[in-house]
């Protein structure tokens, strides 16, 4: 017969077994989800990409239309972009988010496996050095494709960024220069905050890194 689950009682004492049972299942559940946060960041990359190209050329577009025709669409254009630019920067936002997870995940599993290879069980040397470090991957590396991913998508804010200010400006000689400047700054001021934030993250506990003091 069921027993409801507030009457159910757990064995006072775990075995071996359970023991090694759980740490297998956490570890196959661990690598699961290390892959699902991988893909995740190449996902909104690609998503980002679409969507940019697509928005950014709209918006050139009616630019363009405008010059010499009725309505004007350049208002509506730089409406659209500027919501894609907030929209993006929430993007950059999940990507950093979703590289904390991936980076406390990815050291969890190499905790995992530096404790079961410490004994060589069956003559296994790791000769090859397969990762064993719980203080590795860093959370900002130079080195890192999502890094790359995360900083390629902030670029294309930068655009975004750079084509709203060449449409406000669209009746100044300079505008060119304007978007120019737009474009360096937003970028810069981007890269900038996600390697502080990233970095802020090192030597901290996971549960402090990912959630914060008091999380």
């Amino acid at each position: 017969m069921p027993t409801d689950s507030k009457d159910a009682k757990l064995p006072s004492r775990l075995t071996h077994e359970d023991h090694t049972a759980f740490l297998g299942r956490d570890f196959d559940q661990a690598f699961s989800e290390k892959r699902r946060l991988e893909d995740q960041v190449w996902d909104i990359c690609k998503f980002a990409f679409t969507a940019h190209s697509a928005l950014v050329g709209l918006a050139i577009g009616a630019y363009r239309y405008s010059l010499d025709r009725t309505p004007d669409l350049v208002p509506a254009a730089m409406v659209v972009l500027a919501i894609t630019l907030a929209v993006d920067l929430f993007l950059v936002l999940l990507m950093v988010r979703t590289r904390i997870y991936f980076v406390a995940v990815s050291r969890y599993i190499n905790e995992q496996r530096a404790f079961f290879l410490r004994d060589k069980p069956l003559g296994f040397q790791n000769s090859t050095g397969f990762y064993t470090d719980p203080t590795r991957p860093p959370y900002f590396s130079w080195t890192s494709t999502q890094v790359w991913a995360t900083l390629l998508v902030a670029l294309f804010n930068a655009v975004v960024g750079a084509t709203l200010v060449f449409l406000l400006a669209r009746h100044y000689v300079n505008r060119g220069t304007f978007s120019a400047l737009t474009l360096a700054v937003i970028f810069v001021v981007q890269a900038l905050s996600i390697r502080a934030h990233l970095r802020a993250k090192e030597g901290r506990a996971t549960t402090d890194a990912v959630w914060g003091k008091g999380g």
